[in-house]
């Protein structure tokens, strides 16, 4: 399944300084960040297609509530995709009332990229599973040279091996070999600058008719978000070239 979801993000403040931290902060973390420094520009922005929009409350003209109310009625499946920011703790209560994520300033960086990972999260695990109990949860074309160590009975064993797809919890790779022994794997994997190291359990595995092996794994500690938008992103630019 190819990505749906978008990894842009539109940060919208009419201080310079938040504007220019938080480019760089997510910029570094992996997502595209654009920028707005009125809340009527923000709103004309959001026809191009974000994934998550970041904003400050108290803005000159257009605040970030109003910028929120204006952006449903033309994009309603943005109503889980705001995160607010502001320095006044009395605007925390309405924010909270619509179930929104608000930062209260000043803000670590920690919180910020914790918080957009949460919110971006969202769309990529999915909800709930089907009816033979798969997890919906949306999977990414990888092609990602990786290592599995399986640990079975007859010793450790060292497997090359290719992650064909990823989700946040789980990996489907190929290998050369016989069917992995053991139920219990670690496996080795580098999505951008990020080196994953993630214990796993073996789901399926079989051969494949040119005479290699594939198994499921299902990760024991999910994937960030941000990986996952770089890996969609980065395979997008690969099939286009």
């Amino acid at each position: 399944m190819s990505g749906k979801i978008s990894g842009r993000i539109l940060v919208v403040d009419d201080d310079e300084s938040i504007r220019a931290l938080c480019r760089e902060v997510l910029t570094v973390a992996g997502y595209e960040v654009d920028t707005a420094a009125h809340g009527a520009d923000g709103l004309s922005m959001l026809k191009s297609g974000y994934g998550l929009v970041i904003s400050d409350v108290n803005m000159p003209e257009v605040g970030g509530l109003e910028l929120y109310s204006s952006a449903l009625r033309e994009h309603p499946q943005m109503k889980d995709r705001f995160l607010f920011m502001t320095g006044d703790c009395s605007k925390l209560r309405p924010i909270a009332s619509k179930d929104l994520k608000c930062l209260l300033k000043p803000f670590r960086i920690s919180e910020l990229l914790g918080t957009v990972d949460t919110i971006m999260t969202r769309s990529i695990e999915g909800r709930g599973r089907d009816e033979r109990g798969k997890r919906l949860e949306e999977r990414f074309e990888a092609h990602i040279e990786c290592d599995i160590i399986d640990g079975g009975e007859d010793g450790r064993e060292f497997l090359a091996a290719r992650a064909l797809n990823v989700s946040r919890h789980g990996v489907r790779v190929s290998y050369e070999g016989a069917a992995l022994k053991s139920r219990d794997v670690s496996v080795f994997m580098s999505i951008s600058r990020l080196s994953l190291h993630r214990t796993a359990e073996v789901v399926w595995s079989r051969r494949l008719p040119n005479g290699s092996c594939a198994c499921g794994l299902k990760l024991n500690e999910p994937v960030p978000a941000s990986q996952l938008i770089i890996l969609n992103r980065r395979q997008k630019a690969s099939a286009k070239s």
